[in-house]
């Protein structure tokens, strides 16, 4: 087997992105548990979402901590290239997809599509057809993979 000396660009965005859920998770789960600090100011960026998740305090801050525990877990594990760190970013992925998929049909459509639209991309950013993954080969079929290849984003990331 063939070390690769760089990783592509769509495993360092997707890891990136893991670490970046992870931090923010954790930001929203401490503001909320621990109210009245200099990190309330951050919900004006997202007041309505504050405005329902505020009233629930630690009931809904810790699931958040261990949101941002997940995701850290999955991008350390996605960046060694273990395979249960695959597997838990396509979970939460599929998660995510999931949640977008409720929203688009409970009303939200253009919420629930507009993620949904970027899941895609973005999925397959961890995969290139030079290093076919766990990941392609577990949740994604290949004419998505010719479709995306097709398309102006594949063409870029060539």
């Amino acid at each position: 087997m063939a070390v690769q000396a760089k990783s592509p660009k769509g495993i360092i965005l997707v890891g990136m992105c893991l670490f970046f859920g992870a931090m923010m998770a954790s930001l929203a789960g401490t503001s909320l548990i621990w109210r009245g600090t200099v990190l309330d100011r951050m919900w004006a960026i997202n007041a309505s979402a504050y405005r329902r998740l505020a009233p629930f305090g630690k009931t809904v801050g810790i699931p958040f901590l261990l949101l941002g525990a997940t995701l850290a877990v999955a991008g350390t594990g996605w960046f060694r290239r273990r395979r249960w760190g695959w597997r838990l970013a396509a979970a939460i992925i599929a998660t995510q997809v999931l949640g977008d998929l409720v929203n688009a049909f409970t009303g939200e459509v253009v919420k629930g599509g507009r993620r949904i639209h970027n899941c895609r991309g973005s999925a397959h950013l961890s995969c290139p057809p030079t290093d076919p993954s766990i990941l392609c080969k577990w949740q994604f079929g290949r004419a998505f993979v010719e479709e995306f290849e097709q398309s102006k984003i594949g063409t870029i990331l060539r």
